[in-house]
């Protein structure tokens, strides 16, 4: 059973665009909407005769795979088909080798079908790379981009937000006793009961072993982040008898001077100093952050 990835299309929204290979600030869409534009009028141009069939095959083709890269596939393919077709029905046209602007047009197709290829390849290593393959958490790596976004937010006066970070107690003695196969069931399960409170629109990320990262969206105050971490607390007990976890948390309210990374840094602290204080509980940082800006 494919396991439930806890990322929202809302948050995923703001991981970066399949690259467009022209500009990482050009977004697709507008690479789509400029292929297809020049793609009808160089139908219209090549198929009047006003351009030479070389030159209109070779740009018909270019086009052609920009649009096969930057939409669906069966768009993509449609386009292409199109493509190949309008190659040698203008070299009818004008009389040019149809030979050589078959094989351009076959050219073409097989570029097209090997440029989908490539794009489904990336979309699986994209996915793969934003989700924790064993539990459907997001990935760390996802969890930062998703969370400098959020910052970004908060810096042009958004809500504010929350980052928790969680650390199971004594995790190691399940593995230990039990076996990897029930520490891996833990993880999961605990994934699944974090995810159920903090809703879809929120995020919990694996960042490795039995440590996860938390961000909430909105926070209203600092008793709304308290009732989240007791729920939280709640939460892990239910997952196995006398399972306990160690959760550090910051609400960030309005901006600040602190990088992500030291942000990212205090959350860890306040959690292990849970972890020095005798574990079994959660710990908010005593003040708001203040004035936030990220790193460049």
């Amino acid at each position: 059973m494919r396991p439930h990835h806890h990322i929202s299309e809302r948050l995923k929204a703001s991981a970066p665009q399949l690259p467009s290979g022209i500009s990482r600030r050009v977004r697709p869409e507008n690479v789509l909407i400029i292929a297809g534009t020049t793609f009808v009028l160089l139908s219209v141009l090549a198929v009047n005769g006003l351009i030479p069939s070389i030159v209109s095959s070779v740009c018909l083709m270019a086009a052609a795979l920009l649009i096969r890269w930057n939409s669906s596939q069966l768009a993509g393919r449609v386009v292409s088909f199109v493509g190949a077709t309008l190659i040698i029905f203008t070299a009818l046209l004008q009389d040019a080798p149809l030979l050589d602007m078959t094989s351009i047009g076959a050219v073409l197709l097989a570029s097209a079908e090997w440029m989908g290829s490539l794009r489904r390849s990336f979309e699986a290593e994209k996915s793969a790379a934003d989700y924790d393959a064993l539990t459907g958490a997001a990935s760390s790596y996802a969890a930062r981009r998703i969370l400098t976004k959020e910052l970004e937010n908060l810096r042009l006066g958004g809500q504010a937000i929350a980052l928790l970070f969680l650390d199971l107690d004594d995790f190691k003695s399940i593995n230990d006793t039990q076996g990897h196969a029930a520490g891996d069931a833990v993880l999961k399960l605990l994934v699944t009961k974090v995810g159920e409170i903090i809703g879809s629109n929120n995020l919990i990320a694996r960042l490795g072993g039995d440590e996860f990262a938390i961000v909430i969206r909105d926070v209203k105050d600092r008793q709304e982040l308290s009732s989240i971490g007791r729920q939280i607390t709640h939460a892990v007990g239910t997952v196995r008898p006398n399972l306990t976890a160690s959760i550090g948390a910051i609400l960030l309210e309005s901006p600040s001077h602190n990088l992500l990374d030291d942000i990212l840094s205090e959350a860890d602290q306040i959690m292990y100093r849970v972890k020095r204080n005798g574990k079994a509980s959660f710990r908010m940082a005593e003040a708001p952050k203040q004035d936030l800006v990220l790193a460049a």
